[in-house]
């Protein structure tokens, strides 16, 4: 399930805003009832709802199935890492 510049093809398919399959997934940064993070070759996707459970999860197929009832879904961008951390910024 790669194109030609070695990302993995991305999709998403809802049914009736209880199950959601999402591929191309690289990892799950954070997950908690409310809230699922998840790290995409393209950046992040943030999933939110209601008694969101993560009902499987394969990183080598870059699947991950969640349920439980969505409200929104939105993709972020990516964040370069800083060298620093924040304390080496704030006395800067």
């Amino acid at each position: 399930m790669e194109d030609i510049k070695g990302k993995r093809s991305h999709s998403i398919y809802m049914e009736n805003r209880e199950r959601m399959v999402v591929t191309g997934v690289k990892d799950v940064a954070n997950f908690n009832e409310d809230t699922v993070l998840l790290d995409i070759d393209q950046g992040g996707m943030q999933l939110k709802g209601n008694h969101l459970h993560i009902q499987s999860l394969d990183l080598e197929e870059g699947k991950v199935v969640v349920n439980g009832f969505f409200h929104s879904m939105a993709y972020t961008e990516k964040k370069e890492k800083q060298d620093k951390n924040w304390l080496e910024r704030m006395l800067k």
